[in-house]
């Protein structure tokens, strides 16, 4: 009895465990553009973390080296595009 209770609530941890990162996801993404090759714009975000964004992401915006972008992250990847104010 008390070895199923044991196995049950490792079970329940492992489920919670796994369930909390994609709850607790985190906001848009502020980042700077450092440089821009062949199409795919390279952003650092304040964490010193970089992104590759490509050019059809950022159709219709006029981004240069030096702009700031956020950005959300749907399946590691960006996504909703905007430039901002810093």
């Amino acid at each position: 009895m008390f070895t199923r209770v044991i196995r049950l609530l490792a079970v329940a941890l492992a489920i919670v465990s796994l369930a909390v990162p994609a709850t607790f996801a985190g906001g848009p993404i502020k980042g700077e553009i450092i440089a821009i090759e062949g199409g795919t714009y390279t952003v650092k975000d304040y964490d010193g973390k970089e992104y590759q964004i490509s050019e059809e992401l950022v159709t219709g915006l006029d981004l240069e080296t030096g702009d700031v972008v956020q950005f959300e992250l749907e399946e590691a990847e960006p996504v909703n595009i905007q430039e901002v104010d810093e």
